[in-house]
């Protein structure tokens, strides 16, 4: 049966995180959006250079997607801000930019989204993590991630297809931003004068230390900010094919055994605010610490803007 992605009103949801079968049982209620970094798996084979870069992957050739999701363009979910004169990539869209993508999506207000992706690593469950995260920022409630994405949907049996999805526009409207879902640069430099908030890198150790940094990290910049502790993202979830969140119980183990009190008020934060989407999630979305935020402008804004120090070859 085809889904009809209905546009009628929210359905009940089991948590912030659904399985395979749970969808599977649902697919004709809710508008599933299909988030990927290389959107080109979506609805058509991989060309050889992508097959080389999975050559060593347990999904290479993954194609495909769940029937009726639609594919949400990456770049989209992301925007460009200019903040006291600085311009800043990957930060969190404006509201009309992000309203006017989900209604090209299809999403209508209140209607039930499910959010996925290829996950076949830890990279593409974090797009789908701040996907998430910029949906409730903007004030949806009714929305859930599929663990494991289609990755997982593949490996419980379930068919895919291989055509584009164009829903008819949806009615989607932006709410109030809940800014108590974000930190900005200020409160960032406020964690270096008080202890209430903790500061929390989900990047990996060697980023952590300063031993190397993506393109989008000056080279002056390489380590991390001040007091931050480490708590990478692949500390809360399982890393490849299919990339997915660990039980809630093992994600408290992992915090508390890095030292890390996960109930405390905290604030994650990576390049640019992809990876600490993921934890942010973990904590604030599957552990229920409401006092987590996400610092979207993260290392990139923080080394961008003159007079911020970091550390290197340190842990803290």
């Amino acid at each position: 049966m085809t889904p009809k992605n209905d546009s009628g009103p929210a359905i009940s949801l089991p948590g912030p995180l659904v399985e395979p079968e749970w969808l599977a049982d649902h697919l004709g209620e809710v508008r599933i959006l299909d988030v990927r970094m290389e959107p080109r798996s979506f609805a058509s084979p991989l060309c050889p250079e992508d097959e080389a870069m999975f050559a060593d992957s347990p999904l290479k050739g993954l194609t495909g997607h769940i029937p009726g999701a639609v594919s949400v363009p990456w770049k989209r979910v992301l925007g460009q801000r200019v903040e006291n004169g600085i311009t800043l990539q990957g930060m969190r869209p404006t509201a009309e930019a992000f309203q006017a993508l989900m209604q090209e999506c299809g999403v209508n207000k209140n209607q039930t989204v499910v959010i996925c992706g290829r996950c076949a690593d830890l990279k593409e469950l974090a797009a789908c993590t701040r996907l998430y995260w910029t949906l409730k920022y903007f004030g949806h409630d009714s929305i859930t991630l599929l663990n494991g994405g289609v990755a997982h949907w593949i490996k419980r049996g379930n068919s895919i297809e291989h055509h584009v999805v164009t829903p008819p526009p949806g009615n989607f409207q932006v709410n109030e931003e809940r800014t108590e879902l974000l930190a900005d640069l200020e409160q960032a430099r406020q964690t270096l004068l008080t202890n209430t908030w903790k500061l929390l890198d989900a990047r990996t150790l060697d980023v952590y230390l300063g031993l190397t940094a993506p393109w989008i990290i000056r080279p002056d910049g390489w380590g991390h900010i001040p007091g931050a502790k480490l708590f990478s993202a692949n500390l809360v979830a399982h890393q490849l094919g299919p990339a997915y969140f660990y039980p809630p119980e093992v994600i408290d183990a992992a915090a508390r055994a890095v030292r890390i009190n996960p109930e405390a008020p905290s604030i994650t934060y990576c390049n640019s605010g992809v990876f600490g989407s993921a934890t942010w999630f973990a904590l604030h979305e599957i552990l229920g610490n409401q006092q987590v935020r996400l610092f979207d402008g993260s290392m990139h804004q923080w080394t961008k803007t003159p007079g911020h120090s970091v550390i290197r070859l340190m842990i803290e």
